[in-house]
């Protein structure tokens, strides 16, 4: 098992905040296939790194999201769309507030 030191996690949420807006950026732009494929490796990026850093809850939530959207073919509909913002949501919060009991 790996040992994940502060710093790490430091760049994790730091990675996650980025995603965060770029998820969101791209979101707003879903009628544009370049934005669907941008969702679609940020969802699998995440993924990864949720497995990596042990964040079951991520990992649940970014499968929940790239299910939703390969069901879909990655087309948008409301369900899809509003469990991608829930996602962007909810990946930095519970970060942040993690990272002061860290520090």
């Amino acid at each position: 098992m790996m040992t994940i030191l502060p710093m790490q996690r430091q760049i994790f949420i730091n990675d996650l905040e980025e995603a965060q807006e770029e998820l969101c950026f791209n979101i707003a732009h879903l009628d544009k296939q370049e934005a669907i494929d941008n969702i679609m490796t940020i969802l699998y990026a995440l993924r990864i790194a949720s497995i990596i850093y042990n964040e079951y809850s991520l990992q649940k939530n970014v499968e929940e999201a790239l299910a939703s959207m390969i069901n879909n073919n990655c087309k948008q509909d409301t369900k899809t769309v509003k469990i991608l913002y829930e996602l962007a949501e909810v990946m930095v919060y519970p970060y942040k507030n993690n990272m002061i009991c860290v520090a």
